[in-house]
């Protein structure tokens, strides 16, 4: 291979080791803030360890740990080759040797590690294929064109078959080279410099099989990676939230009191007709305790407030039906912003739940590519031709090599996405349950399952959306039915429309004093 190649590789390399350096850096920063924002000093050690994460890895770091090895391997079997003089190379043969037969050892690990990623995603193919089959019939699937054998439960299948038939050969390849290493083990020392070329061979051989071993783990991974799709509506989830959301409740308990102020202010401007008695006895002479009943009084009356001269009451009464008003535009707007919340949530997640079948599949794109580009390297020379790289053989490796990472990230970054907005979904919905010391519990309850035998508010919700829930013939419990209809329910302010207008009980124009005072006197 030319030298333009070899620069253009170890430029990449330094390329990446660079970028290596700068996100531990800004990894680190991360972490001593996220300890200051926890209370903990900064100089604590903390190893981030997540589960979630976790699951997520495409590479196993074993298989990584063991193919550098092989090219550590390698490259001291190389130089050991280069060396003028072949005195003395016996010794460090044979520790290659031994370094090799613990290669063999691990490699059959990892193998076996490959084959229950390949049991596990068997394991996932029923929830995988159903999984395909809602997400094909969605309507933004049809908009934006997309290629329906993405979503496919019968492509699946025939690309895990594929995966299952490059494993087998894979199994076979590597089954050869173990072989040839067993035999070099046992191999005398005068035959020390043949066993170095067919060392090398075999070593450069397992080490481009243990990346195809890499790639086939990867895809077994990346086909295996589920989640639970969100199939709720907005007009669903706006149900569960009016039920749910403690806050929710505090908006239309607030409510409630604005138009209970309203009859609490009314009482002001009635008339009163009071009973009173009073009295008082004294005492003769300069005895404080010498008291006689002729010296003592006795009044009774009555006393009258007619509705007459109310102008602060009247003011009072008309700030209570300004604040109802006010309490009821902000209700709405709470409801309203709720639902926004929710449509956007939503939005977002079902978005990123056909993102994700998109990433999963540029991912495989990419491991295609990095296979193609490896197999270029083992290509054997056509008929008559010395064996030479082609010219754009290690920009193609390095550029698949890095589109499959960015791939990764991007997939990763959409899978995170979807777990951020199906925590806020269950926050937004009021159904998120919490230990006594704050951390969250794991709602292993659909969300579809709070929609049973659900109460639903209907002037909550407005005509549109409960017109839309019977469609989906939700079973419905609405308050008002269960209600006389001269009893409005004041719990409720979707019964509020329905109750008497507050401007009924005093005229907004006209003789204040006339019209109060004219069922007084027909009563008197």
């Amino acid at each position: 291979i030319d030298r333009f190649q070899v620069d253009l590789a170890r430029q990449a390399l330094f390329n990446a080791q660079s970028q290596l350096l700068s996100s531990e850096n800004f990894f680190e920063t991360s972490l001593d803030n996220f300890k200051v924002t926890l209370g903990l000093p900064p100089e604590l050690d903390v190893k981030v360890s997540d589960p979630m994460i976790n699951r997520l890895s495409l590479l196993d770091p074993d298989l990584e740990t063991l193919q550098r090895q092989v090219a550590s391997l390698l490259l001291q079997l190389r130089q050991l080759r280069e060396q003028q003089n072949q005195t003395g190379i016996e010794p460090e043969l044979a520790a290659s040797l031994d370094t090799s037969s613990q290669i063999k050892a691990a490699a059959l690990q990892q193998l076996a590690a490959v084959r229950a990623d390949f049991e596990q995603l068997e394991q996932m193919l029923p929830e995988r294929r159903e999984q395909l089959a809602r997400l094909a019939n969605r309507s933004e699937v049809r908009m934006a064109n997309i290629d329906p054998a993405l979503f496919s439960p019968d492509q699946l299948l025939k690309r895990v078959d594929k995966r299952q038939t490059e494993l087998e050969s894979l199994e076979h390849q590597l089954g050869q080279s173990f072989d040839q290493l067993d035999k070099l083990a046992q191999s005398t020392p005068q035959e020390s410099r043949q066993v170095l070329n067919t060392l090398i061979t075999s070593l450069s051989k397992l080490s481009g099989q243990l990346l195809e071993l890499s790639l086939t783990q990867a895809s077994a991974r990346l086909d295996a990676i589920n989640f639970s799709p969100v199939d709720l509506s907005s007009e669903q989830a706006l149900a569960i939230a009016s039920n749910y959301r403690r806050d929710w409740k505090n908006a239309r308990a607030n409510l409630v009191d604005a138009w209970r102020l309203i009859y609490f202010n009314a009482n002001d401007l009635q008339s009163n007709l009071d009973l009173v008695f009073s009295g008082d006895l004294g005492n003769v002479g300069d005895n404080p305790f010498r008291f006689r009943d002729t010296r003592g009084r006795l009044r009774v009356g009555l006393e009258f407030d007619a509705p007459l001269t109310r102008l602060a009451e009247r003011n009072v009464y008309r700030q209570s039906l300004i604040e109802y008003q006010q309490a009821r535009r902000n209700y709405y707007q709470f409801r309203d912003r709720v639902h926004q919340g929710l449509r956007s949530t939503l939005r977002q997640i079902r978005l990123n739940e056909v993102n994700f079948e998109l990433r999963r599949a540029a991912v495989q794109v990419a491991i295609s590519q990095v296979d193609l580009t490896q197999l270029r390297l083992t290509e054997p020379p056509k008929p008559g031709e010395t064996s030479q790289f082609g010219s754009t053989t290690a920009r193609d490796l390095v550029q698949s090599l890095s589109d499959l990472l960015n791939v990764q990230n991007d997939f990763l970054s959409v899978w995170v996405n979807y777990e951020v907005q199906r925590l806020r979904l269950e926050v937004d919905l009021g159904v998120m349950e919490l230990t006594p010391t704050g951390q969250r519990l794991e709602n292993t309850i659909p969300l579809e399952t709070y929609l049973a035998d659900l109460p639903i508010n209907s002037s909550d919700l407005g005509p549109r959306v409960t017109e839309k829930l019977e469609c989906e013939q939700i079973e419905l419990l609405h308050p008002e039915s269960t209600l006389p209809d001269s009893t409005p329910n004041t719990e409720n302010p979707a019964d509020l429309e329905r109750l008497p207008a507050p401007l009924e009980l005093i005229p907004s124009n006209g003789d204040l004093t006339e019209k109060l005072a004219e069922p007084i006197i027909k009563q008197l």
